[in-house]
């Protein structure tokens, strides 16, 4: 599979191996319906709010649920806002 087969725009994220392979196409939504408004955004197109929005969402999971959560939002074509992306990529790594 490659890399962009499991990509969840967040390049950074990819790129430091921190996105496993999936477990399975079905998509997982994580209480997060309200996001799908955002299919096709792109990462830096986001205001404050959106960016809230967000936030709100990353920080009422367990870590461990963030990777998949990221393949979600690739699969439903939801760019993570940009502003987020160091965030993710610390509680990733256990450092949030």
């Amino acid at each position: 599979m490659e890399q962009d087969d499991i990509c969840c725009g967040a390049h950074e994220i990819c790129e430091k191996g921190l996105m496993k392979p999936p477990k399975t196409t079905e998509i997982e939504y994580f209480d997060d319906e309200e996001l799908d408004i955002y299919k096709g955004k792109k990462s830096d197109e986001y205001s404050e709010n959106e960016i809230e929005e967000f936030r709100e969402i990353l920080y009422t999971m367990y870590t461990y649920e963030i990777n998949d959560w990221l393949r979600s939002l690739h699969q439903r074509e939801i760019e993570l806002p940009e502003e987020l992306k160091d965030e993710v990529i610390l509680l990733m790594e256990g450092k949030g």
